[in-house]
Order: C-alpha cells, then structure tokens, then sequence
C-alpha cells in the first residue's frame, strides 16, 4: 500500500489505528484531516462497535462516520499469523500505532510496541487507555464517567443539589483525544532529534485532571474545599450563570467585568443588580491598586 499524498502540515505521515468508539479515533481523525494517512484497522469478525450505533444513515452509522472521515479502512485476523505478518508489514512503512487497548492486550496479540520496533525502530505506540498502564488500576474497565468521577470533574459537575452529567464527553476528548495528537506530534518531535521512535502511554483520567488545575490549586493551598455549585465560574457567581426567561429559553450571562455587567444591567434597567457582583469587585480593587490593571 503506497502513501497518498494529501494537503496539509502531517503530510507524508502515515498513522496505523487500532483504536475504537470515540477517543482515538477522533485523535486520529483530526491529524487525517491535517494531512495524515490513517489506515483504520479492524477485525473482520468483532469490528469498531460504533459502526452498529443509531441514528444510521442507510447501513453506515452517523456516530462512526463523525469520527472516521479522511481514513483509509482494512480489516485484519491479528489472531492469525498471516494478519500479524500484514500488521507488521504495514509497521514497516509507518510512523505510529494508535490503540485503546486494555494494558497487555497487545502483547498477548504479539503486536504491542516491543515486538513492532523488532520490524521498525522508528515507530511509535500511543496507547490510550481509562487509567494507564501502571498502578493498581491498570487492567479496570472504565468510560468517560468513570474517569471523570476519579479525576474529581464528575463531582463538581451540577448545581448545590444535584450532579449533572455532561452532555459531552469530557474524559474521552479533553482526556483522550487531544491528549493522544499532543503525544503522537511530541513523539514525532522526539523523533527528529533521536532517531528512534518510542511508546506513549495516555491515561485518560490522568489527562483529564489538568481541568482542575486551578481547583486543586486552591484546595492544596488554602483550608477551602471545594463544592459543587459555589465555585465562581460554576455557579458561585451572579453574573456568571444561566438562567431560563419567561419564553422558556435559557440566557448565558457571563459580565465578569464590571463594565461588561454594568451595560447589562443599564440594557436591561436593572442598576440595583450592580451589587450582586460580590465578591468581585474587591478583586478589581486589588488588581488595580497592586498591578494597574484596568477594566
């Protein structure tokens, strides 16, 4: 199978995806449409589940092909000897094997990194798995919930009664996906300079920790827990919240600075409101008096 050469800044880069549902695939996905030749690989008899996720259009599901464009699409036995060979055929011309794997799937297969740098020492394995290959989770199942429930995201998630669940998934994408470009582009990287490639490991609920970064600050630092519901940009703030309006639909209104809330409260002739901006504008004193910053 010769490169096809396509548009963009990953061009000439060719991506071997093992992976399924909706993490590396999206990751992959986006470098396909950056340039990347990705050659999804599946088997035969058990192939990416999502392919059989409604709605459908005709026989496809809308669901795999949000997540698949711009991809070449094979199927291998990676159970047999003969797909093994064609796998490693395949890694000889490749620059990276994506997979979302439980830890020692692969090597069980005989396909993990130690054996394909056997047959290119230049590839790279990005493997994305729920909670890393060490530590006592390893081998646990997981989805997006799970990790966002270890991280601490799933808990903050709501209002003072209730948790919510997040319409999208948080843990897959910003633990996940992105997570899986950044390693595979820094492997790359790495690459250029070493000229060897080497094996990434992606935990989910690890990566997806960075978006508490400022919480867990807060909570190491000071004697403050946190609570779901309170915290400023989630709810502990008046003029940063949504709120429904008498035609049933719902406002976002995010006037942190004072300027920007005062013209709301002029367009909307509420001046009184000015003074639910607490604690606020002892902050904008702060800043101004210590850093001449201006709003």
């Amino acid at each position: 199978m010769s490169r096809k050469p396509q548009q963009g800044p990953l061009q000439g880069i060719r991506i071997l995806d093992l992976s399924r549902l909706l993490p590396g695939p999206l990751a992959t996905q986006m470098m396909a449409d950056l340039g990347a030749e990705v050659i999804k690989i599946e088997d035969p008899k058990a192939p990416d589940y999502t392919r059989f996720f409604p709605p459908m259009k005709g026989s496809q599901s809308i669901f795999y092909l949000s997540v698949n464009r711009s991809k070449k699409s094979i199927t291998l036995d990676l159970k047999s000897e003969k797909g093994k060979q064609q796998f490693f055929d395949l890694v000889k011309t490749a620059d990276i094997v994506v997979d979302s794997f439980r830890p020692g799937v692969l090597q069980k297969m005989g396909i993990d990194y130690e054996a394909a740098k056997q047959q290119n020492e230049k590839i790279i394995y990005v493997a994305i798995t729920g909670y890393g290959y060490t530590g006592a989770y390893q081998n646990k199942a997981g989805h997006d919930m799970n990790y966002l429930g270890y991280s601490g995201v799933l808990g903050l998630n709501g209002d003072k009664e209730n948790i919510t669940l997040p319409s999208v998934q948080i843990a897959d994408i910003a633990g996940g996906s992105y997570p899986t470009i950044v390693a595979c582009l820094s492997a790359l990287w790495a690459r250029e300079r070493t000229g060897k490639g080497q094996f990434v490991d992606v935990a989910m609920t690890d990566c997806v920790m960075p978006l508490l970064a400022a919480t867990f600050g807060e909570a190491l630092n000071t004697s403050a827990i946190p609570k779901r519901g309170d915290l400023f940009l989630s709810g502990g703030l008046a003029h940063y919240n949504v709120y429904k309006c008498k035609d049933e639909k719902w406002i976002a209104l995010g006037g942190l600075e004072p300027k920007f809330f005062q013209g709301f409260c002029a367009m909307v002739n509420k001046p009184e409101w000015m003074n639910k901006m607490l604690p606020i504008p002892e902050l904008v004193v702060e800043l101004k008096k210590n850093y001449k910053i201006y709003f």
